[in-house]
């Protein structure tokens, strides 16, 4: 005699297509083994080899397999596996009644925004039972029509019949995306927004925390100081917002108000890209060039001789510049435009 033996293989589901061959197997060791097949309990006449072969699946063979193994060596030894249920999927016979996942909520979160959404499938009087999967895994307590979806990933539901049907529904994603930083960058006169790991559909600068109209672009050119920001949205509907970035413009009416008559002259103006500066009498201490928004582009200056400076603006963006030229007497400034 000998003691109650482990079943051997694993419980397992197998679902097949009305019409397909099904063949099913529990690897066993050992030569002059005896099998001996069962559905639902009972022994199924002819099935004694080590695998047992459906050639075309019905809805009627649906059931609880088992294999029992003897061996003619150990006559009082026998061996039963663990059960293999077969579902046969009516899904190709009955694609009128094929599962749909309605949803109730988002189907895409971001950042730190919890997962939480309602699935449901029809009820109906054919149904026996519900299973919900994710990700191919089982969910625990899914024997329902409802779930609520807690973590991203790919949503089924499955529904036994009453008549040993098995219908699928197409798989859900429920995608959850990181949070992301939206960055500014400042270039000439213009500011950039970029993401550097998210396409970005859509923009929306403000200014001091106030939206700024028809500012939808990923450039923008500031037009007064202020505490810029950019607000994005990317191609998966997540929304991110910048750091504020802040932009000191110069005054022209300012500038304008401590300009005095020198012997300055500044041609030609408007220009494409080189202007030149002359002065006269007065002794030139430092010479700068600036955008509207104070970006500074002093190496663009060279000296001709020392009352003639060559200033070239090639490659550098169109728009109003100032030229801020310190002498003795304090300082004068004045503006190009390139053109």
């Amino acid at each position: 005699l000998y003691s109650p033996q482990a079943k051997i293989g694993s419980p397992r589901e197998v679902i097949a297509n009305i019409g397909a061959m099904v063949t099913l197997e529990v690897p066993t060791s050992g030569t002059a083994n005896l099998y001996q097949w069962f559905r639902n309990g009972n022994a199924i006449t002819g099935a004694t080899d080590k695998t047992y072969t459906i050639r075309a699946l019905s809805i009627e063979e649906a059931g609880i397999y088992t294999v029992i193994v003897r061996n003619a060596l150990v006559p009082n030894l026998a061996l039963q596996s663990h059960n293999i249920t077969l579902f046969p999927d009516c899904g190709q016979l009955r694609s009128t009644t094929k599962p749909m996942i309605s949803v109730n909520g988002s189907v895409i979160f971001c950042g730190t925004e919890p997962v939480s959404t309602r699935l449901s499938t029809a009820e109906s009087a054919d149904n026996q039972s519900y299973k919900w999967f994710l990700n191919g895994i089982e969910l625990n307590n899914s024997d329902r029509s409802v779930i609520f979806a807690r973590d991203a990933g790919r949503y089924r539901v499955q529904i036994q019949t009453k008549d040993g049907c098995t219908l699928i529904s197409d798989d859900l994603a429920i995608l959850s995306f990181p949070e992301y930083t939206v960055n500014i960058t400042k270039s000439q006169d213009n500011l950039t927004a970029n993401a550097s790991d998210r396409q970005l559909v859509s923009y929306e600068w403000l200014l001091n925390n106030v939206l700024i109209a028809g500012a939808t672009a990923q450039i923008f050119t500031p037009q007064q100081t202020g505490s810029y920001r950019v607000r994005v949205t990317d191609l998966n509907g997540c929304r991110s917002i910048s750091l504020p970035f802040e932009v000191t413009m110069v005054s022209v009416t300012a500038v304008e108000d401590n300009m005095y008559d020198g012997e300055v002259m500044i041609y030609p103006n408007p220009s494409e890209n080189i202007f030149y500066l002359e002065i006269g009498k007065e002794k030139v201490s430092k010479i700068q060039i600036f955008s509207a928004i104070g970006k500074f582009y002093n190496e663009k200056i060279t000296i001709v001789n020392t009352k003639k400076y060559q200033i070239n603006l090639e490659h550098q963006a169109n728009g109003l510049y100032f030229i801020e030229i310190t002498t003795s007497r304090g300082k004068i400034v004045k503006k190009i435009v390139k053109e």
